[in-house]
């Protein structure tokens, strides 16, 4: 008898919102435009995705109500890298940093970031900043397709390093929700 009166009750529950979901309409589908810009086929942006502009210096402020979370100053260089401070050409040694914004030093001034404090704290290190927004490791491979980064940095040894989270996974496979949201126009690789 309770067996039979939980399953009457569902089907009287499903029965109800089957019967208000034709009523009242159907909710209407989703429907996002993914525009990608018009730039010629060589443009850095269209080989390797979203980036700041060139030699640009930007100006992020986050506000929680009247609370600012962050006020900075990020600075591009010309190979839309943001600048490490305090480079010194008399260094031998490099360390060049990909990924994220965790890497890019989202909400952080170019002299608290990552690399940059990994170059304070060796004495014979170059830090070089490749880290941008929203980037996964699709975004590496093909920055490094695009333009040999031999050509950007003086010192001839050092290592790579990359800042890696979970998330960048789903960016690299462009899952359904990272691809509605800005994955569309990154790399895709199969």
């Amino acid at each position: 008898v309770i067996l039979s009166n939980v399953v009457l009750l569902l089907l009287l529950v499903l029965t109800v919102e089957t019967i208000c979901f034709f009523l009242l309409g159907m909710p209407p589908a989703f429907k996002k435009q993914f525009p990608i810009a018009d730039l010629p086929a060589d443009h850095i942006a269209k080989q390797i995705g979203t980036l700041p502009y060139a030699d640009s210096v930007h100006h992020p402020i986050k506000m929680n109500g009247t609370d600012t979370v962050f006020d900075v100053h990020i600075t591009i260089d010309n190979n839309c890298k943001r600048v490490t401070p305090e480079n010194d050409s008399s260094k031998s040694n490099f360390a060049l940093f990909f990924g994220c914004s965790i890497c890019h030093g989202e909400g952080l001034e170019d002299n608290q970031t990552l690399p940059y404090y990994f170059q304070k704290h060796t004495s014979n290190v170059n830090a070089y900043n490749f880290g941008i927004s929203g980037h996964g490791t699709n975004d590496v491979l093909a920055r490094l397709q695009y333009k040999n980064i031999s050509e950007q940095i003086t010192e001839n040894k050092g290592i790579g390093i990359y800042v890696f989270f979970w998330d960048h996974i789903y960016r690299a496979i462009g899952t359904m929700s990272r691809y509605t949201e800005w994955v569309h126009s990154e790399p895709y690789y199969t």
